[in-house]
């Protein structure tokens, strides 16, 4: 099994990676008193889905500071926006669950907070 392969790596260097990440999540408390959160999306490149996910976060009172999505390769694109959240009318977590809800959106993660 020490030999099984993930991605390239062993198992145990797999492992070891995703309980950092893991660690890393958990240690980010996700508050709507912090000003700005920073998300990294895969979305697929389809019509609407960009629209869809700015329209979810305006409708709950977040504001869209800046927008970075690149090129489509293999039928997704990678996304990073940056909201101020001082504003929302909902929790930031309920937030987050209406955006990763939304068809299209095939992977949503907190980069920072500040």
């Amino acid at each position: 099994e020490l030999a099984m392969r993930t991605n390239g790596q062993k198992r145990e260097e797999y492992l070891e990676k995703m309980q950092s990440q893991s660690d890393f999540k958990t240690s980010v408390k996700l508050s709507t008193q912090d000003k700005i959160i920073t998300l990294s999306l895969l979305l697929e490149h389809k019509s609407g889905v960009l629209s869809k996910v700015l329209n979810t976060v305006a409708a709950d009172s977040g504001s869209i500071m800046t927008i970075n999505q690149g090129i489509p390769l293999q039928g997704v694109a990678n996304t990073t926006i940056s909201i101020e959240t001082n504003n929302l009318t909902i929790d930031l977590e309920a937030l987050l669950d209406k955006l990763r809800m939304i068809d299209g959106v095939k992977r949503l993660e907190v980069l920072g907070q500040v």
